[in-house]
C-alpha cells in the first residue's frame, strides 16, 4: 500500500513522497546485496561506521520513491548524511513506523548477516585475474606457454573455491575450459584465440615480422607452426 508524505531535499526545498510498507522479495534480496557491497567493498574493505548510514539510505531507495543520485557517479556519502540528517522525522521515522517491527528486524538482521558474510569471504580477485590474463598474453607471444595458461586456470578456479559470494555459474565454466583444453594442440588454441582477434591491430607473426594481412590459415603443424598473432 503506498502512502505519502513530505521531505527536505538537499536544495532545501520542500517535496512530496510516495512509500510502501512492505517490498517484494527480489527488492529485499537487493536491498541486503546493496548494503553489504557498500559497507565491505575493494576500495576501503570493511568500515563498520557505514553499516547504520547505508542501512537508512537503502531504507529510503527501497521504500520510497526518492531518488537522491539520478546517476550513479553523483553518489557521495556526505549527501547522504546531510539527508538522513535533515529528514529523520519526516523520512526516517515515518518509514519504519510503517513496517511492521518484525519487518524492521528481519532485515536489519539479515544485512548484519550478509555483512559478517562478506567480511570473512570477500576477495576482488584481482591478483588471479591479472595472473590469468598474462598468461593468455604469453599463449598468443609464445604457444608453447600452454602449460603456464592451464596452470593460471587451474590456480584461478581453485582460488574460488569455498567463496559462497562469487558466480559460480561462471567459475564452472571456466573450470570446464581446462579439461577441453588439454585436447587441444597448442597451434590449434593460438589460431582460435588469432581469429577472434582478426579485425582487430597490425599482425606479426612469431618470428617477429609484421603483415596488415589477418590470414591465419597457414598452419602447417604442431611442431612448425606459421602464425600471425596479434600485437
Amino acid at each position: 500500500m503506498k502512502n505519502t508524505g513530505t521531505y527536505t531535499n538537499l536544495e532545501g526545498k520542500t517535496v512530496e513522497f510516495n512509500y510502501v510498507n512492505e517490498i517484494s522479495l527480489s527488492q529485499k534480496v537487493n536491498f541486503i546485496m546493496e548494503h553489504a557491497g557498500m559497507v565491505v567493498s575493494g576500495d576501503i574493505g570493511y568500515a563498520s561506521v557505514l553499516k547504520k548510514p547505508l542501512f537508512d539510505y537503502c531504507l529510503v531507495k527501497y521504500f520510497t520513491d526518492i531518488e537522491l543520485f539520478k546517476n550513479p557517479e553523483d553518489f557521495s556519502l556526505n549527501m547522504i548524511d546531510k539527508f538522513l540528517a535533515d529528514n529523520k522525522k519526516n523520512v526516517l521515522d515515518i518509514v519504519t513506523k510503517a513496517m511492521s517491527k518484525e519487518a524492521y528486524n528481519e532485515m536489519l538482521t539479515a544485512c548484519e548477516e550478509a555483512v559478517e558474510f562478506r567480511k570473512a569471504h570477500f576477495s576482488d580477485f584481482r591478483d588471479e585475474v591479472a595472473d590469468l590474463l598474462q598468461a593468455i598474453r604469453e599463449l598468443v607471444i609464445k604457444p608453447d606457454a600452454l602449460s603456464e595458461l592451464l596452470s593460471a586456470l587451474t590456480n584461478s578456479v581453485n582460488s574460488f573455491a569455498g567463496k559462497g559470494d562469487i558466480d559460480m555459474e561462471l567459475v564452472n565454466k571456466l573450470a570446464n575450459i581446462i579439461p577441453v583444453m588439454e585436447k587441444i594442440n597448442t597451434p590449434e588454441i593460438a589460431k582460435a584465440i588469432i581469429e577472434l582477434h582478426k579485425n582487430d591491430n597490425t599482425v606479426e607473426d612469431v618470428n617477429g615480422t609484421t603483415d596488415d594481412t589477418t590470414d591465419t590459415n597457414n598452419v602447417s603443424d604442431e611442431n612448425t607452426p606459421n602464425l600471425k598473432v596479434v600485437k
